[in-house]
């Protein structure tokens, strides 16, 4: 237990150490690592967030370009996101085991949750690790459609390289936040994560005003309509 507490204390700098020393190769170790992190469920664990926001403080010093670096990360995600999808809709259209009508009853129930909800989990899901692995299996499971997964699989990479590289690259190297990097890494995902739950709150009620109030039983028109038929 002692290990494994050492160990992730110490992994923001064994990340940067590991990609100072290898230089171009570094580019190729981030998109693997964004890649697993997305797109291979087991594999979960890997500290991606960490790594974004190392990977744009070491933008900023010059270790690695800017225009290189975020187009590669955005594209390891939506890869990643893909490869899952991919994957989980193979599974899902060949193994089908004896007696399982309650998996047809449960698909349906998820693909009409997907439909109403797939898009916004697509985009928000690569704040949470376990999520970020899970939503892309679900859509491939429920058959989304490919074209739209990856139309908001890329605006969740997006927000998610530009949130977490974007303060690394700007903030990464104050002193401070090297010296308590958990924590600032902490205060970033959280903020994240409360920006994006009053952007889906205030969605949810911009619709709900959309539709309008709910019609109410025993209108005057209803009785009139049901005298009319009498």
């Amino acid at each position: 237990m002692g290990t494994l507490v050492q160990f992730v204390l110490q992994l923001d700098q064994d990340l940067e150490a590991l990609l100072i020393q290898h230089g171009p190769l570094a580019y190729a170790i981030l998109g693997a690592i964004i890649f697993c992190s997305v797109g291979v469920l087991p594999l979960v664990f890997l500290p991606a967030d960490m790594l974004l926001f190392l990977s744009g403080a070491l933008a900023a010093v010059g270790v690695l370009r800017p225009l290189w670096l975020a187009p590669l990360l955005v594209l390891a995600a939506v890869a990643g996101t893909a490869f899952n999808y991919a994957i989980a809709r193979a599974l899902a259209s060949r193994w089908r085991p004896a007696g399982a009508g309650w998996i047809d009853r449960l698909t349906a129930r998820t693909r009409g949750l997907y439909a109403r909800h797939g898009a916004a989990l697509l985009l928000y899901s690569p704040f949470i690790a376990v999520v970020r692995a899970v939503a892309p299996a679900l859509a491939g499971a429920t058959r989304m459609p490919f074209r739209r997964l990856v139309r908001f699989a890329t605006g969740g990479a997006v927000i998610w390289v530009s949130s977490l590289a974007g303060p690394g690259y700007f903030f990464g190297n104050v002193p401070w936040v090297r010296s308590h990097l958990p924590a600032a890494m902490a205060i970033v995902i959280g903020a994240g994560v409360a920006a994006l739950a009053v952007s889906m709150l205030w969605q949810a009620r911009r619709k709900r005003r959309a539709a309008g109030p709910p019609a109410k039983s025993g209108q005057p028109g209803q009785h009139e309509q049901a005298s009319r038929r009498d």
